[in-house]
């Protein structure tokens, strides 16, 4: 996804040069993600992982083009007039 977001996520300074690695340039390429992190950082664990590394991704930094399409989504829906930006 984002080799330093990893890095900083993890605190494993060798996964900020993945992106140059055979197989990592194209994020949304990598054909099993999961298992592909779990090798990279053994203590990785689906859910807790996502959520330790979501706090350390950039739109800037970001090379995955389905990460960019869910943020544009996003973006979209929340300046709708009708969406509920204070649901009671």
């Amino acid at each position: 996804a984002e080799p330093d977001a990893l890095a900083d996520a993890f605190e494993m300074e060798s996964l900020r040069g993945i992106g140059g690695r055979r197989g990592f340039g194209q994020p949304d390429a990598v054909s099993y993600p999961v298992r592909e992190l779990a090798r990279l950082v053994p203590r990785f664990q689906k859910v807790s992982g996502a959520r330790l590394l979501a706090g350390h991704l950039t739109r800037r930094r970001n090379r995955s083009p389905s990460f960019h399409a869910m943020i544009d989504g996003i973006e979209q829906l929340a300046s709708r007039d009708d969406f509920p930006h204070n649901p009671e």
